[in-house]
C-alpha cells in the first residue's frame, strides 16, 4: 500500500474543494427561482406603478438608485436558503469524510474516491 505524499494530498484536497464548490453552485442555481432584475425591467415596472415605496423612507441619499427608495422584492428571485444550508452541509460532510479517507488510505483509493465524488 503506497501512502500520498504531501503535494498529492493538497492536490487531491483542491480537485475535492472545487468540485464540492462546482455541486454547491450548481445546487444554488437549482434553488434559485426567477432571474435577477435589469435595469430595463425595473423601469418597466415603475413605469407601470408595480412597485411600492419602501416602508420607513425619510430621504432619498442618491437620485440615481431607485433600490434604496422603491420595494422590488416581489419581483426579485428567491432563494431557499435553509435547502441550501441542509444540503451544503451534506456536501461539506462528505468532503470531510472523503479527506479523512484520502490522508489514511493510498494512492489508487484516492484516485477512485475523487472520481466518486
Amino acid at each position: 500500500m503506497k501512502r500520498l505524499s504531501k503535494i498529492q494530498i493538497d492536490h487531491a484536497k483542491a480537485r475535492i474543494n472545487a468540485k464540492a464548490n462546482n455541486k454547491r453552485n450548481s445546487l444554488r442555481d437549482k434553488l434559485t427561482k426567477g432571474k435577477p432584475l435589469t435595469g430595463e425591467r425595473r423601469l418597466t415596472l415603475l413605469r407601470q406603478g408595480k412597485v411600492k415605496i419602501k416602508k420607513g423612507v425619510t430621504k432619498i441619499y442618491s437620485y440615481s438608485n431607485v433600490i434604496d427608495v422603491f420595494d422590488f422584492s416581489p419581483f426579485e428571485p428567491t432563494f431557499d436558503r435553509k435547502e441550501y444550508d441542509k444540503q451544503s452541509m451534506a456536501i461539506s460532510t462528505d468532503v470531510r469524510n472523503l479527506i479523512d479517507e484520502l490522508i489514511l488510505g493510498d494512492t489508487e483509493q484516492a484516485l477512485q474516491l475523487i472520481e466518486k465524488f
